[in-house]
């Protein structure tokens, strides 16, 4: 018989390296990656849209927010002095419009959206 008493406490076990399972998964492996290659270079590249900072409708909400944005993605290019005069015609405007003092009462309806679009487009040209 081929039985044969084990002496050591473990059996030695030498697997090959060059066997029919090994080159199958390191074939498929190749496949995928060779998939994927060709997957990703064929892809064209996506145009990005440079988005407006200016709101389609002049509204005081939308005025101060597109100030806002204008503060947080160009603020840094600007002056100190540009930008302390921003934050403060952004102060001005939220007091205005939504603070507890009356000169919203002063303003009329046409008034109030020249104000806006003025202080829009006069800091749409200094920070773009």
């Amino acid at each position: 018989m081929d039985v044969v008493k084990i002496t050591e406490p473990s059996v030695a076990v030498h697997a090959r390296l060059l066997s029919w399972k090994n080159v199958i998964l390191c074939g498929f492996a190749f496949a995928l990656i060779m998939i994927g290659y060709i997957a990703l270079r064929r892809r064209k590249p996506i145009a990005i849209e440079k988005v407006s900072l200016l709101p389609t409708r002049i509204t005081p909400i939308s005025v101060i927010t597109a100030l806002r944005r204008i503060d947080w993605e160009r603020g840094a290019a600007l002056t100190p002095t540009q930008r302390t005069s921003l934050i403060a015609e952004i102060t001005t405007l939220e007091q205005t419009y939504f603070g507890r003092s009356e000169s919203i009462d002063i303003l009329q309806n046409g008034e109030a959206t020249d104000q806006l679009r003025s202080a829009l487009d006069r800091w749409a040209r200094v920070g773009g």
